[in-house]
């Protein structure tokens, strides 16, 4: 089949037949190619397209295109040997410098669109909830933007030649289930604990840390005008107010720290109305939230800081931003509660803060100033100011922390091994700060599987899909099922010798499982080792037994052999008598004859004992 090689736009193409093709599909990365050929007379053009930059390479067997990043062709013999090297063409997205930059609350898609050229287009797979950037998301390449996106939106993704899909978990579940030496072979497992952090440190909420810095200076100033000055809710004007309600020191407002009320309350009796109006000309320079001021926005303008607060339940009850230039009379928000608090401080506002409950000066009368503006006179006087303001010294200090050990250092043994410090600068509580350092520390063993694969087609009942993502079951030798996921597959297309490689990645591995395991493994060892033992000594105890048999036998026959001997030389002595009386020739050779037998037989049966006693030791 081979495979089809075009150069950059397409202006040619041609196929030609390669050797050694392997493509390795990783969760979250680009496929890689890799193949080699010799350059003879029908494959010229191919080769010649593989030197020319920004080449590809069309893969029959997956449909997928591949830009060509690295060529390797010395020269063997009259022909070069190719050896390339080469990439999924999601590749091309480093040619995108991303100039735009947005922050705040994003959609995936709005940030999609914004970091993928043409002709990339994108699916997005199910739900994924919006995300907050805290500083901007921006202004660098398409494809490692692609990367901060996937590890602050929490998604998977692949690409499918220049379409890119998104989702949050990439894969099938019990897509596969592979059993040892049935539908693969060569179960690999690597355990390791290089990576592993039991003790992380973690600092939130930063705070300034402020320095009380005493200035004083004379000053003239003007204490308003008729257009300088407004009510708040104009519909009523100044109104009514009861005493607990006014600024300073009055019956009934003994609850307050020091008796003293630093501002002045539009009670929603006295004074009806949802909407509030600026009593002052200025800029929002803050807008926030405070214990006590509840929501609260401060315009400053003329040399006054005038806050308005505990009238907003929301900040979406303040109509003003930051930044934003208000006038006197425009509405800034509308009371939701039952009042309006209102302060005017020439001070430094976090100063002014500071001194809520002192009656020092730094709290001016807002009913004062208001009506003296309102009058149409205008009065100025020199004054001499003595402030202590609050001035940030630029270092901080993190209001909350909290050190972290993980539950395996009591449950599992597992030894207080440090991972550096963390630091948010986020306002987190103490269990958000619990979370992120949860996510930042891998307290346990990680494991890889990989498996070399057999036979697809022969055993597809067990096998659903076999793609990066996917989840399943692995069945070892022993029995045990493991649940697994597919972190990366090795094809070796257009080869049947050369089996796939699955791997398994760098799944969690519990120290309870990893404790029974090494038990189980423990065990079989001790009970294999008393088998072995108990063969050995029953080899031993036939052999010894064998032995003694054979020394036995020994004995008898020789026993046995001695007595022939006796009685043969017995008999011998007889007949030699006989002969002797009856001086018979016939007999004397008839005796000689059987003497000799007996003699030969004596032989015999002597060699046959020896050799039966030196085959039993070797048997035994």
């Amino acid at each position: 089949m081979g495979l089809i090689f075009h150069t950059h736009n397409d202006a040619d193409h041609t196929q030609a037949r390669v050797s050694d093709i392997q493509v390795v599909d990783t969760l979250n990365s680009l496929r890689t190619l890799s193949f080699s050929f010799i350059a003879d007379e029908d494959r010229k053009v191919a080769a010649k397209i593989c030197d020319a930059p920004f080449s590809e390479v069309e893969v029959p067997d997956d449909n997928q295109r591949y830009l060509i990043l690295s060529v390797d062709n010395p020269k063997i013999g009259i022909y070069r040997q190719y050896s390339i090297t080469a990439v999924q063409v999601g590749k091309k997205l480093h040619w995108n410098w991303v100039k735009n930059k947005v922050n705040g609350t994003q959609s995936l898609e709005n940030c999609l669109k914004m970091i993928l050229p043409k002709p990339f287009t994108y699916q997005i797979h199910g739900k994924i909830d919006n995300y907050s950037f805290s500083e901007e998301f921006g202004g660098g390449y398409a494809d490692e933007l692609l990367e901060q996106l996937a590890g602050d939106f929490k998604f998977e993704w692949y690409f499918d030649n220049y379409t890119l899909h998104v989702a949050s978990q990439i894969g099938q579940d019990e897509a596969f289930l592979f059993i040892d030496n049935l539908n693969c072979q060569k179960i690999n497992i690597q355990y390791s604990d290089e990576d592993v952090q039991t003790v992380i440190t973690g600092y939130a909420s930063p705070k300034p840390i402020m320095k009380e810095v005493t200035k004083t200076e004379t000053k003239t100033r003007t204490l308003g005008t008729a257009a300088d000055w407004a009510w708040p809710f104009p519909d009523v004007g100044e109104g009514h107010f009861d005493s607990a309600q006014l600024f300073g020191v009055h019956p009934g407002g003994g609850f307050r720290r020091n008796g003293f009320h630093d501002g002045l309350d539009f009670g929603t009796a006295n004074h009806p109305g949802n909407a509030v109006h600026a009593v002052h000309d200025g800029t929002v320079t803050i807008k926030s939230y405070m214990s006590g001021l509840q929501y609260y926005v401060v315009i400053s303008g003329g040399g006054y800081n005038v806050v308005y607060q505990e009238a907003f339940s929301s900040p979406g009850k303040i109509a003003v931003n930051v930044g934003q230039s208000v006038k006197k009379g425009d509405i800034i928000g509308y009371r939701d509660t039952d009042h309006l608090h209102l302060g005017i401080t020439r001070a430094n506002f976090n100063y002014a803060v500071s001194r809520s409950f002192s009656n020092d000066g730094t709290w001016l009368d807002p009913q004062s100033v208001i009506r003296n503006g309102s009058n149409g006179g205008q009065r100025t006087e020199n004054y001499v100011e003595t402030t202590k303001e609050l001035v940030d010294t630029g270092e901080k200090e993190y209001t909350v922390q909290y050190t972290y050990k993980s539950p395996y250092i009591t449950s599992a043994g597992f030894p207080e091994i440090m991972h550096e410090d963390y630091v948010s600068e986020d306002n987190l509580t103490q269990d958000g700060l619990i979370k992120k350092l949860k996510e930042q520390i891998t307290d346990y063993p990680s494991v890889q599987y990989t498996i070399d694969t057999v036979n697809f087609k022969k055993f597809s009942d067990y096998i659903k899909s076999s793609r990066p993502g996917d989840y399943g079951w692995l069945k070892d030798r022993l029995g045990v099922d493991v649940k697994v996921r597919i972190s990366s597959v090795t094809y070796s297309y257009q080869d049947a010798s050369k089996a796939d490689a699955i791997t398994f990645g760098n799944k969690r591995l519990d120290p309870v499982v990893w404790s029974v395991n090494s038990k189980k493994a423990y065990e079989e060892n001790i009970k294999l080792g008393k088998t072995l033992q108990n063969e050995l000594m029953q080899v031993r105890k036939e052999s010894s037994l064998a032995i003694s048999m054979a020394d036995q036998s020994l004995a008898k026959f020789e026993s046995m052999m001695q007595s022939i001997t006796r009685t043969s030389q017995s008999t011998s002595e007889s007949i030699s008598e006989s002969i002797k009386l009856s001086e018979s020739a016939s007999i004397s050779d008839w005796l000689s004859t059987s003497q000799l037998e007996s003699e030969s037989l004596s032989q015999s049966l002597s060699q046959s004992i020896t050799a039966g006693k030196l085959n039993t030791s070797e048997e035994g």
